[in-house]
C-alpha cells in the first residue's frame, strides 16, 4: 500500500466527545452534563476527550442512571417516551442544570 493511497482514502475517524468539546469550548463552555446508556455515562469513552479537553463532565447519580437507562432501552428504542419519563428526564436535566451543566 502506497503512502499516497494511505494519504487518500485513510483519514483520522471523528470521535464524537472530540468533536462535542470543540464545540463546547468555542461556546467558552466549561461544564456539561453527559447523559446515555448507562454504560456511556460510566465509561471514560465519552468522558475522557471532554476532561483532557479541559471540560467537567457531570453525570447523574445511580438512581438517575438507571431511569435514563431505562427510559432509552424501553422506550425510546422502540420510538416513544411517555410523559412520565419525560418529566423524569427533564428533572433530572434540571439537577444538573443547578450543579452548573
Amino acid at each position: 500500500m502506497s503512502c499516497h493511497w494511505k494519504k487518500r482514502h485513510c483519514q483520522r475517524r471523528l470521535h464524537i466527545a472530540e468533536a462535542t468539546a470543540a464545540e463546547l469550548l468555542q461556546n467558552r463552555i466549561g461544564r456539561a452534563a453527559l447523559l446515555g446508556t448507562t454504560y456511556t455515562m460510566t465509561q471514560d469513552f465519552c468522558k475522557e476527550p471532554l476532561v483532557k479537553a479541559g471540560i467537567d463532565v457531570l453525570v447523574p447519580d445511580e438512581v438517575d442512571r438507571k431511569i435514563i437507562n431505562d427510559v432509552i432501552y424501553k422506550e425510546l428504542c422502540l420510538g416513544t417516551i411517555s410523559v412520565t419519563s419525560r418529566k423524569a428526564y427533564l428533572t433530572i436535566i434540571d439537577g444538573l442544570a443547578k450543579r452548573g451543566a
